[in-house]
């Protein structure tokens, strides 16, 4: 088995029991979606002795939107559409506006103290 697929079960083995911790973690993730079909070529089953057909390729110009989420063991924010390309500064704007409300309101909870944002690691959360 590789090397990072040993690495995750084995921390999944260790915080698998561990459920007060998980009631504190906060995970969030963004989406693109194009509106003028599928990224990149839609692929089909076909019959292999038969040419391949091309059914939908995408035609420049659809736009797109992005969507960001988080969400923990009590609960969920509303989804945010993100406008225009998305960058460090466009990331934070979107936690103060979201994320931090939200972390206000649970800290007022008497049973959940510092919570943790998990994140993943898009070049946008990092720099």
């Amino acid at each position: 088995m590789p090397h990072h697929k040993v690495a995750r079960a084995a921390f999944a083995a260790i915080f698998l029991s561990k459920t007060r911790i998980w009631r504190r973690v906060i995970f969030s993730d963004e989406k693109k979606f194009n509106l003028d079909g599928p990224g990149g070529y839609q692929y089909y089953w076909h019959d292999v002795r038969a040419d391949t057909e091309l059914y939908s390729k995408r035609v420049s110009g659809g736009g797109s939107v992005i969507v960001w989420a988080r969400m923990n063991a009590h609960g969920k924010t509303d989804i945010a559409i993100l406008e225009g390309r998305q960058d460090s500064a466009c990331y934070t704007h979107t936690l103060d506006n979201y994320l931090a409300p939200f972390i206000e309101n649970l800290r007022e909870n008497p049973g959940i103290c510092n919570p943790i944002f998990q994140q993943d690691n898009a070049s946008i959360h990092e720099s």
